[in-house]
């Protein structure tokens, strides 16, 4: 319940920055 919502919100961020990561190397290349 309660630890598995705050794993949750650790593993999201880490996700996001990991797409958001990935676009902005996509764009540079493009560039």
């Amino acid at each position: 319940p309660i630890s598995k919502f705050a794993t949750l919100l650790n593993e999201v961020p880490t996700k996001l920055a990991r797409v958001l990561a990935a676009v902005r190397d996509n764009k540079q290349a493009n560039a």
